[in-house]
């Protein structure tokens, strides 16, 4: 068994390219999914918006019924 270890290994045999695109390319990518079309800064920054329309409108809303009352 190991008398002919050296001639088996300049034989050639050839082994699997780890990294064969080949096989990738069929298996496929997960998709992400995207919420109305959008990416996560996109949703970010609107989400962000409404919160500052929200916080603004409250407190008109405050002011207008004399809640509170503005420092002039």
């Amino acid at each position: 068994m190991l008398d002919d270890l050296r001639n088996s290994a300049g034989s050639g045999f050839e082994e699997e390219d780890p990294l064969d695109d080949r096989h990738y390319a069929a298996a496929e990518k997960p998709r992400k999914s995207k919420f109305l079309g959008m990416t996560a800064g996109q949703r970010f920054v609107i989400a962000f918006f409404v919160f500052l329309m929200i916080a603004i409108i409250g407190v008109f809303v405050l002011i207008v019924f004399q809640k509170i009352y503005p420092p002039i």
